[in-house]
This record gives structure tokens, sequence and C-alpha cells, in this order.
């Protein structure tokens, strides 16, 4: 999968979307290190066990999580709505 978002040279971007268990590791492959110091996340990268509706916007030169946010749907995770 990494090696596929890596390889296109089309216009636009490229949307990942995987089993959240295994997205750290497909963004790792990317080349992703860290998270932008503007999410407020630290540490590893790391999608957590607990979230669903999570989305991570990562630009190039593809080295880190620009930001996190929320798909806000109702019934998804209503309890981390406000949150990171």
């Amino acid at each position: 999968m990494a090696q596929a978002a890596k390889a296109y040279t089309g216009p636009g971007n490229v949307l990942v979307c995987w089993e959240h268990g295994q997205l750290a590791a497909i963004a790792a492959a990317i080349g992703v290190e860290k998270y932008a110091e503007k999410t407020g996340l630290t540490g590893k990268v790391k999608y957590p066990d607990d979230r669903f509706d999570l989305i991570w916007t990562v630009r190039e030169p593809y080295v880190e999580v620009k930001s996190v946010v929320s798909e806000a749907v109702p019934g998804l995770d209503d309890e981390h709505v406000n949150q990171k």
C-alpha cells in the first residue's frame, strides 16, 4: 500500500483507508516519523485503538502528520467528537 501511494504521480491526492490498526505501519512505510507540533500530539505516531473516526493529513515531504481531525459522524465515537 505504501509503495503504491508513494509511486502515485497523477494530479490530486492519495486517500488511504485501511483497518485502523494498520494505519500507523502504513504511515511509517510512507516515511511519517512524527506529528506536527500544531496537532498537540507527541510521541510515536499511532492510531488510537478506541477510535474509528480520525483523519490524518500528511503532506509532502511525508514525514509528519500535519493534522488529526474527527469526521464528527453522529453515533460514531460520540464521546470523542470534541477531542483530537
